[in-house]
């Protein structure tokens, strides 16, 4: 019976973890390049977009997105090139 407690509890232990992790908010910058981009405002979504893909504490979904926005902005904005060569 102690085996099946001590089990539930690291259970227990490991959602609190990983609810407290997705509950973290994200990077300032992508919540704001998000919101321009909504707006269709994609020269100022890059800007903000260049700053997230710097930040080195995002996680690997979050840098994914950015990509692709960056990406989406910036075909958006004529610049095909640079487009490609965000994911190089």
């Amino acid at each position: 019976m102690n085996g099946v407690v001590r089990y539930e509890g690291r259970m227990l232990l490991s959602l609190a973890a990983a609810l407290a992790l997705a509950a973290q908010p994200s990077s300032p910058w992508l919540d704001e390049a998000r919101a321009l981009v909504e707006q269709l405002r994609f020269g100022d979504a890059i800007a903000r977009l260049e700053v997230a893909r710097q930040v080195r504490s995002l996680e690997p979904a979050e840098l994914r997105e950015v990509l692709e926005l960056l990406a989406y902005c910036q075909v958006a904005e004529g610049r095909r090139d640079a487009a490609e060569a965000t994911y190089t």
